[in-house]
């Protein structure tokens, strides 16, 4: 015989997230036709089952900001006088890179 699970989900009408997933629920059950476990399971395993922040990804990602970074600034010295503003068309350009140490902040601080 197998091992079940069992537990009880509570949601408070009184709080606005908890009747937000109830609505949400019962529309899937009646929509869908599936029991509320069915609708529950995926969601959690997609919410709390993420693997751990793969390097790869890092690493393209890292890629990805290089080469966005080393491209070609475009000239805006024409564009600003077709604004007819007064900023001067020799403005400088801040050519230097970001190391890995800046790049790994970047990412980290949206949980990459």
């Amino acid at each position: 015989m197998s091992r079940i699970f069992r537990t009880t989900l509570r949601l408070d009408p009184d709080k606005p997230a908890s009747a937000q997933a109830a609505a949400l629920l019962r529309r899937l059950h009646e929509e869908r036709g599936l029991s509320y476990s069915a609708l529950i399971i995926p969601a959690v395993n997609a919410y709390y089952g993420k693997a751990p922040a793969d390097e790869h990804l890092r690493e393209t990602i890292r890629s990805i900001v290089r080469e966005e970074l080393a491209a070609t600034p475009v000239p805006l010295g024409p564009l600003l006088q077709a604004l007819k503003t007064s900023v001067p068309v020799s403005s400088p350009i801040q050519t230097d890179a970001p190391d890995d140490d800046d790049l790994d902040g970047a990412l980290d601080s949206f949980g990459s």
